[in-house]
C-alpha cells in the first residue's frame, strides 16, 4: 500500500515485539501547527501510548511529540497532550467489538505522510506470551548466523 506520495516518518517497534498485530486501520490526527512541523522532523515517541475509545471518539494517550525547533510561540502545548483521532463512524464500531474482546487492546503503530496529510495507522493487537517473544528472537539469531556463514563461505570461495 506504499506509492509514490507515501512516506515513512516513525514506527512503533516495541509494539510488533509485545504484541501480535490482528488488524490495521489508518486515520488523522488533530494537530496543532507545530506539532505538525515537530513529527515531520520525526520527533515523536510512541512509548506507553495507548489508544482509548469512547462511544464515538478515538484518542491517542501519552504519546510524546516534541517540541518544535523554530516555534516562537510563548504558550508550548504539552508534549504528551491527548491527540483525538479520525475515524468513520463503522471503523469505530469494528475496533469496538473487537477492543471488548478480553485480551484486546489498540496500539499506534506507525506514522506515515501521504500526499501532505500526516496519517496514523493504528492496530487491534493481542498480547504475546513470553515463549513467543523468546522464538522470535531464537528464530532471528538463526537467520543472522546462517547469513553470516553462508557470507562467510562465499568469501572464502567454497560456495559460488
Amino acid at each position: 500500500m506504499k506509492d509514490a506520495s507515501t512516506k515513512f516518518i516513525a514506527q512503533n517497534k516495541r509494539a510488533y515485539y509485545e504484541y501480535e498485530v490482528l488488524q490495521e486501520y489508518e486515520c488523522g490526527m488533530v494537530l496543532r501547527g507545530a506539532e505538525v512541523k515537530s513529527i515531520k522532523e520525526k520527533n515523536i515517541m510512541f512509548t506507553d501510548s495507548f489508544i482509548l475509545v469512547k462511544e464515538t471518539s478515538v484518542t491517542m494517550l501519552n504519546c510524546h511529540i516534541g517540541r518544535y525547533a523554530y516555534d516562537n510561540q510563548r504558550i508550548s502545548s504539552s508534549e504528551k497532550r491527548p491527540i483525538a483521532l479520525l475515524l468513520q463512524r463503522h471503523e469505530i464500531q469494528k475496533i469496538t467489538k473487537y477492543i471488548q474482546q478480553k485480551g484486546f487492546t489498540l496500539i499506534p503503530l506507525k506514522v506515515i505522510q501521504r500526499n501532505a496529510l500526516l496519517k496514523l495507522q493504528i492496530g487491534v493487537c493481542r498480547g504475546k506470551k513470553e515463549y513467543q517473544k523468546k522464538m522470535l528472537i531464537k528464530d532471528k539469531t538463526i537467520k543472522k548466523e546462517i547469513a553470516s556463514t553462508l557470507a562467510q563461505q562465499i568469501r572464502k570461495g567454497n560456495i559460488t
